[in-house]
This record gives C-alpha cells, structure tokens and sequence, in this order.
C-alpha cells in the first residue's frame, strides 16, 4: 500500500507486517538484557570467588589469628568495664523502674504470678528472683539492678563464643567489637528493667542453635536448645520470638537431613516450651496489659495495608532507624551500616551450603515482623534508647548480619583485614562518642531530694507530688511515709487547675521529676502567682519547689 507524502509515495508494510518487526525489536532487546544479566552473575560469581579465596586465606594466617585474638580481648575488658560503670552509678530509680520496684517490694512471691500494678509487665523469673536477692541485700538501687548487670555480662561474654562460632576467629571481632560498645546494651546493664535478661537469652538461643547446627549427629544440643527454651521464657517474654524463629531453623535442617529423632526432640521441646509461655500468658502477660501500654505500643505495630505513603514512611524509618538504635551506631556510621546489613543477608542468602544458617539469621526477625503485624508487640526502632528497649534482644542477630556484610565487602579488595577493621573501626567510634554520654542520662535523682525533703519539712507543710514522680516518690518514702496530693495531668494547661486542689498550711512543697515539657516551670509560676516567692532546688531530673518561704532554707 502506498501513501502520498511531502516527499513522494511511501510503501506502508502490511500489519502483520509490523508486527513481526516490533516483536523481533523486543525479542533483540530482550536477548541483550539477558545477556547482560548473565555477563553480571559471571562477574558477580568472579567476585564472590575471589571473596571466598581471600578468606580463607585469611583464616590459615597465624598472624590474623593472633591480632584477632588481642583484639577480642581488649574489647571483652572495655566492654566489661562500659557495663561496670553503667551499674556503679548507682542512680535513683525513676518512673518505671521505681513502679516494678514497688511491685516487689509490696508484694510475696505468689503474688508475683500474677498481674502486675501501676502499669508494669515483667517475666514471673525475673520478678522472683529479683525479690530473692532483695530480700537477702535489702531492696537498695544497686541491689536492684544487679540481676540485669550480671545478665548484660554474661551476655557479653556468651556473644563473644558466639561470635568466634559463627564467624571464625579473624572474623569475629567484626560483630563482638561493635557489640561491646553498644550503647543500648551497656545502658540496661545498671536499669532495674528485664531487657539485660532478654538480651542475655537471645544470645544463649542462638547460641545454642549454632552449635546444635554445627554438631548434627549429636542430641545434646537440640535437648539443651529444648531446656534453654522452658527456662528462658520464665524470664524473657521475647524468648519466644528466638525460640519460634531458631527451633524453625533447626526442624527444617533436620527434615532436609532426614534426621526424624532431631524433629521429634524439637517438637516435644517446642510443645512443652508452648505449653509454658502460653501459661504465663494466660496468668500473668496478658492481664498485665493495660490502656496506656497498648497506646504506647501502637506506634510499633507494623501497617500493612492500605498501601499508602504512610505505610511506606513506616517502614522506611523503622529500617533506616535500626542501625541507630538499638544497635548503636550514629551519624554516618548509621547510614553505612544499613548497606552493609543488606550485603551480609545477602552474602548468607548466597551461601547454599550454610542454608540452615539463613534460617537461623532470617527466622527470628520474621517472627518479631509478624508479631508486629499482628498488634502483639512493638517494632520499634530509630527513637532514643527508651523505645530501643522492645528490639535490644535483636541486635546478636544484627552484629552478626553486619559483620557478614562488612567481611563480604572488604574480601573484593586486596587487604580484606585491613579494609575490614578500618569500617568497623570508624563505625564504634561513633557509638564510643555516644556512650560517654550514657552516664548522665535518665537520671532522676529522686533519693537526695527525698532526703533533703526530710530534712527540711516542717509540720503543716502540703506536698504536691507531681504525676510521673508519684512511683519514684512512694519508694523512697515508703519507710517513713510523708503525706501527699496526688497530681493527675501532666498536660501543662490543666496544671493550674490541679494545683489548686493542694490545701497547705503554710508552705507548700511540690516535687517533681521526669518532666520532658518544663512542667516544673509552669507549676513554678503557678506557685509564684499564688503565694509570692517561691524557693527552688534542682537535682538531675528532679526539682523540688517551696512557697511561702518563712525561713531560709538550709
């Protein structure tokens, strides 16, 4: 068919015609995109190859072997020491840590099965036991805290043997060095809380599992694993999602294997750790949870559909947030650990052979995704250290993704060592940066204002006892009680309002800690307009205001 045209008759190719054209373009294309895929995977394999030859060549140096070794060593003691100064700080016990510490106190052992108050939830073995070195060294802070100080030890040390089993030797400083300078870590290891324990039990399960893993023909490790799992949920409520995720690891390892006596050994010792957990659930978990948990918690339950920007943006930040916390690192360390935690799946992804232990690696953290998808617990990440509580039992699996990712990069170069411990060495000097803060944070000095309290309070005075102080402030007074009123908000426009219901005599004295929104300021002012001059005293996170000041203070 022909056309007329500007520049004479065109032939127009039938449609068919056409057709055959365009589909032959495509299919050209088509072959040209494979053969670039498959030129990628050739160079991609080169690289892992040269990768694999680098390590092992690695591996049989005595030298690397021994500066491995030092280096271990080293960070051990520094950890060790982070942690000790963590607990020797001996700090007041403020909001939280003072209401659990209340629920122990006030409580016999019986009644620690059950349902906690004053919105607490803790493992009945953590609760028990910390009440046993209570009643044996008297209930004091240091007391207190020492259960989580010898849980974040031994949880070092413990990561230390899991980091050589499951990376080698020259590897391990790679995931054990960042470890021991985790800030996250090192700040539960003197916090009156169950997140040292949940840490501890993390690693003990993957542990475990690695060995049981590594030894197969043996049951010793999966009957440990099934007794690990009974005991752990007793005082870790996330156990369970290591438990879930690593006994998953092994009954499929041991179902490619045809190894029937390891499934059956697994799946008794899941039923009866179920059995357990579900128990405690039923007595104690679940009558625990109250309003104000839930609330808190919604921020962490993962959106899946609709699939909306907000959804996205969700876990856009929980993603980008993990590398900051709980794991510690900041700034440009942050954003370059997050590619090497996607390189280290990758490289364990890569490994077919060790496929049991990508499962082990996967598993877990797909369980806590879930949980999270189901409202049953919090993922959260990228916050300050407070909200990195509910994912601290996390960060063995993540050291060790990155310490795979980091090894993997720096195996394509020439000097894999070298390469290796400069990233790992500009990534903790970040996290160093930050722990030398940890000391001053969330202290609310609750004791030495009580103390001055006493000292200073004369009959007929009132005391306002300001919201987020009341736990801290009935544990300190709960031996010599001094009368207060009880504030209800912390909302600083119903402030005035809930002063007003203070009738003093003379003076009027109001206590108040855990204030994020200068609150002490407006009840300050509040005090000011109503009765003159008011005195006031600070303490770290803590102020005590008086009004009507007859006589100077001391």
């Amino acid at each position: 068919m022909q056309i007329l045209s500007n520049r004479g008759p065109t032939t127009v190719p039938p449609v068919g015609n056409r057709c055959a054209s365009r589909f032959a373009t495509s299919a050209c294309a088509g072959r040209t995109l494979f053969a670039a895929a498959q030129s990628a995977v050739r160079r991609l394999s080169a690289w892992f190859a040269r990768a694999r030859t680098r390590r092992q060549a690695v591996e049989g140096s005595p030298v690397a072997g021994r500066a491995s070794g030092v280096i271990l060593a080293v960070a051990l003691a520094v950890g060790f020491a982070l942690r000790l100064q963590m607990y020797l700080l001996d700090r007041s016990l403020w909001l939280d840590t003072a209401a659990l510490a209340l629920n122990i106190v006030d409580r016999g052992y019986a009644a620690l099965f059950g349902p906690l108050g004053v919105g607490q939830m803790a493992p009945v073995g953590f609760l028990v036991a910390s009440k046993f070195v209570g009643s044996l060294f008297g209930y004091s802070e240091m007391s207190l805290t020492l259960l989580p100080f010898l849980f974040s030890v031994t949880a070092l040390a413990l990561f230390l043997r899991l980091s050589i089993d499951a990376l080698g030797l020259v590897r391990a400083p790679l995931a054990f060095v960042p470890f021991a300078a985790c800030s996250t870590a090192i700040y539960y290891a003197g916090e009156f809380k169950q997140y040292a324990s949940d840490l501890f039990f993390s690693v003990l399960i993957l542990w475990i599992a690695y060995r049981a893993l590594r030894e197969r023909r043996t049951m010793r490790w999966a009957l440990a694993f099934g007794m690990a799992g009974v005991v752990s949920v007793w005082f870790s409520h996330t156990a369970i999602c290591m438990l879930a995720g690593a006994g998953l690891a092994l009954f499929l390892n041991a179902l490619e294997e045809h190894d029937a006596r390891r499934m059956a050994v697994l799946a008794v010792a899941g039923g009866v750790t179920a059995g357990h957990f579900l128990a405690l659930y039923l007595l104690q978990i679940r009558p625990s949870v109250v309003q104000g948990m839930t609330e808190t918690w919604s921020m962490g339950y993962a959106p899946v559909w609709p699939l909306t920007e907000g959804t996205l943006g969700w876990w856009i930040r929980r993603l980008t947030g993990y590398p900051e916390y709980p794991l510690g690192f900041h700034g440009f360390a942050a954003r370059l650990a997050l590619p090497a935690l996607a390189v280290g799946l990758g490289f364990a992804c890569g490994d077919r052979p060790r496929r049991a232990v990508v499962y082990l690696l996967f598993f877990p953290m797909a369980v806590l995704v879930v949980l999270s998808v189901l409202h049953a617990y919090p993922l959260m990440t990228g916050h300050y250290d407070i909200n990195a509580r509910f994912v601290l039992f996390t960060v063995p699996v993540g050291f060790i993704l990155l310490a795979k990712g980091i090894d993997g990069v720096a195996s394509l170069f020439p000097r894999p060592v070298l390469i290796g411990t400069g990233l790992v060495v500009l990534m903790v000097g970040t996290a160093v940066h930050h722990v030398r803060g940890l000391p001053g944070s969330m202290r609310q000095e609750m004791r030495p204002l009580v103390a001055y309290l006493y000292e200073n309070e004369a009959p007929g005075d009132a005391v306002y006892v300001y919201k987020h102080a009341i736990p801290a402030f009935r544990f300190y007074t709960r031996n010599r009680a001094i009368p207060f009123d009880v504030g209800t908000t912390v909302v600083p426009g119903e402030l005035p309002s809930d002063l007003s219901r203070v009738i003093g005599g003379k003076r009027i004295w109001a206590v108040i800690s855990h204030d994020y929104a200068n609150n002490h300021e407006i009840i300050k002012r509040e005090l000011e307009v109503r009765h003159g001059r008011v005195f006031s005293k600070a303490f770290p996170g803590a102020w005590l205001l008086l009004s009507l000041p007859d006589r100077t203070l001391r």
